[in-house]
């Protein structure tokens, strides 16, 4: 995940337990989520996490091959 919103989740001196609560997730999944490791991420969870932080998520389909 880009450093932007894990900044903003210290910044907001929120822990990764704080926002697995928030979204009824594990610390683990959140943890997973932050280092890019989560090969299952749903665009929900993500938008959950964002939301959670004050961020908005756009979505851009493009077919320019």
């Amino acid at each position: 995940m880009i450093d932007a919103p894990v900044l903003e989740r210290v910044r907001q001196n929120l822990s990764q337990k704080d926002v697995a609560q928030k979204m009824g997730v594990s610390v683990s999944t959140i943890s997973r989520m932050e280092d890019s490791a989560d090969v299952d991420l749903r665009i929900g969870d993500l938008m959950r996490y964002a939301s959670i932080l004050g961020f908005k998520i756009s979505l851009m389909v493009d077919n320019t091959a």
